[in-house]
């Protein structure tokens, strides 16, 4: 089941990831990448794994339309990449 919904469907309005039931897939600095953000009044959130290194960022926030959408990446490259 998994399987299926972390497979790309058809296209969304991000034209660099697929959509799998609810999931966004594309690639990250080459890693396979699945997220998935939402906001409503009061909150903002994002999921993002990096399922090739077994490294997830779930950030959340007390605020409409917050500006995160960057922020697992940087925490990525922080954590993953930081040597390079």
């Amino acid at each position: 089941m998994l399987k299926l919904a972390f497979t790309a469907g058809p296209a969304t309005e991000h034209p660099e990831a697929g959509y799998g039931f609810g999931w966004h897939i594309a690639q990250y600095r080459g890693l396979r990448e699945i997220w998935h953000g939402g906001n409503t009044v009061g909150f903002t959130t994002r999921i993002a794994r990096l399922t090739d290194r077994k490294f997830t960022v779930i950030i959340l926030t007390n605020r409409n339309e917050a500006k995160i959408a960057e922020f697992p990446h940087r925490i990525a490259d922080w954590c993953l990449f930081a040597g390079e």
